[in-house]
Order: structure tokens, then C-alpha cells, then sequence
């Protein structure tokens, strides 16, 4: 799979043609407990064959970063435009993984120490 760095302009350029390019092809109704990159493939290939499609790139949001996609679409030699996930932690929070359950208390606690690397110096 491809990992470039795209520049100002050319992600201008690119969110230009797929507003331009905007169809809705397929809608598939799916419960709710079902994420939407596993179907994601199979419903592509659908696609490709009823409309007769020659597909060479696909534009996804970050949801679909997983490696069976990314497999996938290598595969069947499409280049990928994904986002990447940002992971930014809000300043002055601590982390869930900061915390421990009390079960005699019925609490969740925290690291003295992890608070004070949050709190400002």
C-alpha cells in the first residue's frame, strides 16, 4: 500500500474531484453491531461488476485503515486515498489506562504520579 504525505495543494485538488465526482452507486442496509469496513470489500467488487466499473483508486475515511482493506485493495491493484487517525490527548486529562478499579470501594482510582504529570508545572 502506498504512505505519501500529500501537500496543501494537492489535497485541494483532490477534495475538488471527489466533490465533483460525488455519486452514491450503492446502499446496503446493515445492523448496527456490523462496522462498515467488513463488508467494505465484497460490496466494492458488487459494485465493479454490476456497473462495470474500472476502479484504479478509492477514497476512505479512517474507519477503513485495516489491514484486510488494505490487503485487499493491493490485490486488486487500487491505489487508496485513506485519512489518518488522529490521536491527539487533551491537555490536563489523564488517560483511562492511568486509572485502577477499586472493587472494595466500588471506585476507580488514580496514580499520584499520573496526576501530577498532568497538572501544570
Amino acid at each position: 500500500m502506498y504512505n505519501q504525505t500529500v501537500n496543501k495543494e494537492d489535497r485541494s485538488l483532490i477534495s475538488d474531484m471527489i466533490s465533483y465526482c460525488e455519486i452514491v452507486e450503492h446502499v446496503r442496509v446493515t445492523h448496527g453491531n456490523l462496522y462498515d469496513s467488513i463488508p467494505y470489500l465484497s460490496r466494492l467488487d458488487r459494485q465493479t461488476e454490476r456497473f462495470g466499473f474500472a476502479v484504479e483508486a478509492v477514497a476512505l475515511d479512517s474507519g477503513y485503515l485495516t489491514t484486510p482493506i488494505c490487503n485487499g485493495l493491493e490485490k486488486r491493484k487500487m491505489f487508496a486515498i485513506i485519512a489518518h487517525r488522529r490521536f491527539h490527548p487533551t491537555q490536563g486529562l489523564l488517560h483511562k489506562r492511568e486509572f485502577t478499579y477499586d472493587s472494595g470501594r466500588n471506585v476507580y482510582d488514580w496514580d499520584e504520579e499520573a496526576l501530577a504529570r498532568c497538572l501544570p508545572s
